[in-house]
């Protein structure tokens, strides 16, 4: 039974194997004998054409500027220090806090969260999370209606360094939709 299978499968091996091939062989038919038969190898054109690949355009502003997303529109509308605290200090130096407008341009529920829409790098290269029980305004963790607009604030925690820049997600697994530089002597008291 075993010999029967394998020597079934095999031929049906080939065939398939054979059928996955890309290249065509064309014979001269002009050719009157083996050794004088000529065969060209061609490549087969592929059946579906490769459109480029667009790459994401991202918006980048600064302090003040009002970027455009595909289902969201962004300000960036100050950043500043936070306010001392107490019972809580900064690991790396200061905490800044950042407040945005978020507008839906959709005509769909545009959810936004702060842990997963935004993120911020330094121009060290390294990337700086947020800085939780810091006095923030308002909340930017909502589903924003269709036409509705959303304002708030998220801390950071954060060294003296030249600048930096945070990025804004418009779903927390989509990619990048808009960009703020700022320089860390732009940062108000």
């Amino acid at each position: 039974m075993k010999l029967k299978v394998t020597w079934v499968t095999i031929p049906l091996l080939s065939v398939l194997v054979a059928g996955c091939s890309s290249e065509v062989r064309i014979e001269n038919p002009a050719a009157s004998s083996p050794a004088e038969s000529q065969t060209e190898t061609q490549e087969q054109p592929s059946l579906e054409e490769e459109e480029p690949v667009a790459e994401p355009t991202i918006s980048l502003g600064g302090i003040g500027d009002t970027l455009t997303g595909s289902v969201t529109r962004i300000t960036l509308n100050s950043v500043s220090f936070a306010k001392p605290n107490q019972f809580l200090e900064p690991e790396y130096g200061k905490f800044v806090v950042l407040n945005f407008t978020i507008e839906n341009t959709s005509e769909e529920p545009v959810s936004i969260s702060s842990f997963g829409s935004f993120e911020l790098q330094g121009s060290d290269l390294y990337v700086y999370s947020l800085a939780f029980g810091v006095e923030t305004r308002g909340s930017l963790d909502s589903t924003i209606a269709p036409g509705s607009s959303l304002r708030g604030e998220i801390a950071f925690d954060v060294p003296q360094i030249e600048g930096f820049e945070v990025r804004f997600k418009e779903a927390i697994f989509n990619e990048v939709a808009a960009a703020f530089e700022f320089k860390f002597s732009e940062i108000s008291s």
